[in-house]
């Protein structure tokens, strides 16, 4: 039986008569011989978040997070962002309701600071501060990501770089005294002002998540993971003794949130399905984060969760698409 390559040259040919006879061939290869057809393959859909970078307040009321301003989306993952509802917004837990608080397409990280007056965040990479009024913006710095305010308020440590130099940064609130400390990245804050985890060079094949010291002393390496693992957006709660973060390797294909405790360096899945971004409560007994899975078509994807801090009853709280 001629299979489909054949025919295909020799339907060239003149002859009408035999050209009609190879073309019911081809239609009964077509069904028979179901192996000479080659499938395209198929392109996996990258599709987006609704919602990202979630921070409490410090009474455990609220959430500030970045609203990425998508209002349709297809399965094709073609969307469209209206520009006005981009930027951050906050939801009262106490009965749902959000408002905008900034409006920005590259308004992200929010962190509110420790006595509920101030809030810093991410323009892009530029870090900036401002009050819980939406009064008062001034620009910190010019080359930062991912502000944290330290436990006591007092300072602000975020990952930057100057010059050849790429790690964690420590600066007053009004920006001055702004400093170089280690060499890590992805930084936050601990229940002491004087000590951060973060992100580090290990080895040739290693990174690992260490606690260090604002002398830039390394205090211990309590998670050590291969060059094929990615560990991102660290947030060490400052009551419960657990670090959060999302953990991406190329077996997982999507990152979840875990957690491992920086005493015992005990460590599990704490978020099982497609998420990012956690978050702590002040009090470590609720966590936030983003489910998210960039391969599901779903308009409730890329929404901000909250959890107990055993991974326990998880609740939706920002809306999906219509």
């Amino acid at each position: 039986m001629l299979n489909i390559i054949d025919i295909r040259k020799v339907i060239l040919f003149k002859n009408e008569s035999l050209k009609l006879i190879l073309i019911l061939l081809s239609i009964i290869d077509l069904i028979g011989c179901k192996d000479n057809v080659v499938n395209p393959p198929i392109l996996e859909t990258n599709y987006p978040y609704l919602d990202n970078a979630p921070a409490w307040s410090p009474d455990g009321t609220k959430i500030i997070y970045f609203h990425q301003g998508i209002d349709t989306l297809n399965k094709s993952g073609i969307y469209h962002i209206n520009q006005d509802s981009t930027g951050l917004w906050i939801i009262n837990l106490n009965n749902g309701t959000t408002k905008q608080f900034l409006k920005g397409q590259n308004m992200e990280y929010p962190d509110i600071s420790p006595d509920g007056n101030w809030i810093v965040y991410n323009d892009g990479n530029q870090i900036y501060k401002i009050d819980t009024t939406g009064e008062n913006p001034s620009l910190l710095w010019q080359n930062g990501l991912y502000p944290r305010w330290t436990d006591d308020g007092n300072k602000i440590i975020y990952q930057g770089s100057g010059g050849d130099t790429t790690g964690t940064f420590i600066m007053n609130p009004d920006g001055t005294n702004n400093r170089y400390i280690y060499p890590a990245l992805n930084p936050s804050g601990s229940s002491s002002p004087n000590i951060f985890c973060g992100i580090k060079y290990y080895s040739k094949d290693n990174s690992s998540l260490s606690i260090i010291d604002t002398s830039g002393n390394v205090i211990k390496d309590i998670f050590i993971f291969s060059y094929k693992t990615t560990i991102r957006y660290t947030h060490w709660s400052f009551s419960n003794n657990l670090i959060a973060f999302e953990w991406q390797n190329t077996s997982t294909i999507i990152p979840t949130v875990w957690t491992i405790n920086s005493n015992n360096n005990q460590y599990q899945n704490l978020i099982t399905e497609g998420s990012i971004s956690p978050r702590w409560s002040d009090d470590g007994n609720k966590i936030a984060y983003v489910k998210f899975d960039s391969r599901i078509y779903d308009k409730n994807n890329g929404t901000i969760w909250i959890a107990n801090a055993d991974g326990s009853n998880k609740k939706q709280i920002t809306r999906g698409l219509n």
